[in-house]
């Protein structure tokens, strides 16, 4: 056997040679397919986070008009405003927004929690008034001036704060994709 293994070394490195280019076709063949499943995975992602961004956009664009909508404690339409059918967040959840903020920074995430606490608030607030029979009225004068005033500006600011950071890491995704 030693005899025969002497006798055809030539042919058996060859063969091993041979085994070795084809190993490595195959190997590489298999990676170029991982490489392109991989892009289309992080296509596939990249497009589904952007459609996420957009749907927190839209939320945001929601809870914009409705505090829009809301004059401060001094303007006479006050209680106009809030009689006067308009959106009071029906269609609003607070826990999709939060999941959605949350996806793009945690400092978002928390914008939208301080958000969701004031607008929960103030849509209470507004749900409360509009309960009240027309015919009995809301009598204003327990109307909580001072705290309403507060949760207004305060989600308002919140509010700023939050399309701001979102802004900042649309930008940073923005320049990534550009790089």
């Amino acid at each position: 056997m030693t005899h025969w293994l002497n006798a055809n070394a030539a042919a058996i490195q060859a063969i091993g040679s041979v085994a070795t280019v084809l190993l490595t076709a195959v190997l590489a063949s298999i990676t170029w397919r991982y490489v392109k499943l991989t892009e289309r995975l992080v296509t596939s992602q990249t497009g589904e986070a952007a459609s996420r961004r957009r749907d927190l956009r839209t939320q945001l664009e929601v809870v914009s008009t409705f505090l829009r909508a809301l004059p401060s404690q001094d303007d006479p339409r006050l209680s106009e405003a809030i009689l006067n059918p308009f959106n009071d967040l029906r269609e609003f959840s607070g826990n999709h927004c939060r999941t959605l903020a949350s996806e793009v920074s945690v400092e978002a995430g928390r914008f939208e929690a301080v958000l969701e606490d004031h607008v929960t608030w103030l849509i209470n607030l507004v749900r409360e008034i509009r309960s009240v029979p027309r015919a009995m009225g809301y009598n204003w004068a327990n109307f909580p001036r001072k705290e309403y005033e507060r949760r207004l500006r305060s989600a308002r600011d919140t509010f700023q704060c939050l399309s701001a950071e979102l802004d900042a890491r649309e930008k940073e995704l923005s320049d990534a994709d550009a790089r």
